[in-house]
């Protein structure tokens, strides 16, 4: 059995999420939870920071993968062949969001060379101690680009495991062309 922490940080709901996180903290002493200033990548800094375990990963919370990747994602994570295990979503939830994506990891692979295919596929996992090295800086989605260019440029091994993407159970992409 595992050992490990859920650090769900919220970020700007505006709904009673926040009640409903801390009463799963008052049952489940493994759920630790935070606050953030709004943005995507401000709520994954603060959860990354939070974090005590050797291994971090991070994930949304919009419900669109499933949990049950995590194992998996670990144990390749485990086995020291490489440096950062993330997911490569090979479904999208409708024609739209394909082609903006596929348009913005073709954008990214050739401004920054960056050698995945799937940029904002999340959950990875990574060593903890690799987070001050990373310095993760931007709060907005463009988190998950910044982490690309600097395993990038740190020669990381990465490994993408393909996920098919769930309908979406909680909230509203704010993913645009901008």
């Amino acid at each position: 059995l595992a050992n490990y922490e859920i650090i769900i940080v919220e970020n700007g709901s505006t709904d009673t999420t926040y009640k409903v996180l801390k009463q799963l903290h008052e049952l489940y002493n493994f759920v630790k939870v935070k606050t953030s200033k709004k943005g995507y990548g401000s709520a994954i800094i603060v959860g990354l920071n939070a974090a005590k375990g050797q291994y971090v990963s991070y994930m949304p919370s919009d419900g669109q993968l499933n949990p049950n990747l995590l194992p998996k994602l670990l144990y390749l994570i485990q086995t020291k062949k490489y440096d950062l295990v993330k997911i490569r979503r090979i479904s999208r939830e409708s024609i739209v969001r394909s082609v903006r994506s596929k348009i913005f990891n073709l954008l990214s692979g050739l401004l920054f060379t960056i050698p995945v295919s799937d940029i904002n596929g999340s959950p990875r996992i990574f060593l903890r101690k690799w987070l001050p090295t990373l310095n993760l800086q931007f709060t907005d989605s463009f988190i998950d680009t910044e982490m690309a260019i600097k395993a990038f440029y740190l020669k990381w091994k990465i490994k993408e495991v393909p996920a098919i993407t769930l309908p979406r159970i909680g909230g509203k992409s704010t993913v645009n062309y901008k």
